[in-house]
């Protein structure tokens, strides 16, 4: 009967702490005007990053510009905390986060167990680009860094495997390896 009940916890327990993952996007405001958003994740989240020339969600006339943030880990919402959030009523989660471009002086993306960051289209698509420099710190084993969108970034690779999808402008230091670095 013990065996029989433990194997069923055993059984049970991927299905019972399902959902309690602390994936997660916290935006704060660091030293000197930078803008920090970090990504913790086991790895397989993906940050949308965007600047809105022409005003956020946040602003009633949408005349404010402002830096936008969304995550999702599969099909489910990543939680976002700091800045604005724009909750997700069904999730009861931050489904995106604006925050205010006045006096941010940087941009630094972090993502310290891997992940994916998408920013401003990421895929060779061209939106407005950031007024502040962005800056992408990639750790962890896999990453995936899409940066060809005609805008300016530094990207440091700091982790394991990881790919990164850049323009021909961009900086990309670290210990990157080659043969995963795209330029476009």
């Amino acid at each position: 009967m013990r065996r029989s009940l433990a194997f069923l916890v055993l059984c049970l327990l991927p299905i019972l702490t399902a959902g309690t993952s602390s994936e997660r996007l916290d935006l704060s405001a660091a030293g000197g005007g930078e803008l920090l958003a970090t990504l913790h994740t086991a790895g397989d989240a993906v940050v949308k990053f965007e600047y809105v020339k022409d005003g956020c969600f946040f602003s009633p006339d949408h005349s404010e510009p402002c830096f936008t943030f969304s995550a999702v880990s599969g099909t489910d919402s990543v939680p976002i905390s700091g800045c604005v959030e724009n909750k997700d009523s069904k999730l009861n989660v931050s489904a995106q986060a604006g925050c205010r471009a006045a006096n941010v002086k940087s941009v630094r993306i972090l993502l310290a167990n891997g992940g994916t960051v998408v920013l401003n289209g990421g895929t060779g698509s061209h939106k407005d680009c950031s007024p502040v420099p962005v800056t992408i710190e990639a750790h962890g084993d896999a990453y995936h860094v899409a940066a060809w969108n005609g805008c300016p970034e530094t990207i440091t690779c700091a982790g394991g495997l990881g790919q990164v999808d850049a323009d021909k402008g961009d900086t990309v230091k670290g210990n990157c390896n080659a043969m995963f670095v795209t330029r476009h």
